[in-house]
């Protein structure tokens, strides 16, 4: 951030802003996102059948881009909801 707050403070405007309804919504896309990206790295890394390349190719290459595709939704839910707080906490500090 941007800011000089404390912890405290941080906390304070952060616990506001998941009340809101953008604060929530947001929250909860980035956690489902998070939750399904944790999900396709635990299903890459449970299977078992690296035996030869076509099992690879027909199994572990599609999860892994999957895992991709979610890291890279992560990401960007999470730089959304911080640019979002950032809004918030100036419109509070005015």
């Amino acid at each position: 951030m941007y800011f000089n707050l404390t912890k405290e403070q941080h906390k304070k405007y952060e616990k506001g802003f998941r009340k809101t309804y953008v604060g929530k919504k947001m929250f909860i896309v980035y956690i489902i996102t998070l939750v399904m990206f944790t999900l396709t790295t635990f299903g890459v890394l449970s299977l078992n059948c690296f035996t030869n390349t076509k099992e690879i190719l027909e199994r572990v290459v599609p999860i892994c881009f999957l895992a991709l595709v979610f890291l890279v939704l992560v990401v960007y839910y999470e730089k959304l909801y911080y640019y979002e707080l950032k809004d918030y906490i100036k419109s509070q500090k005015k």
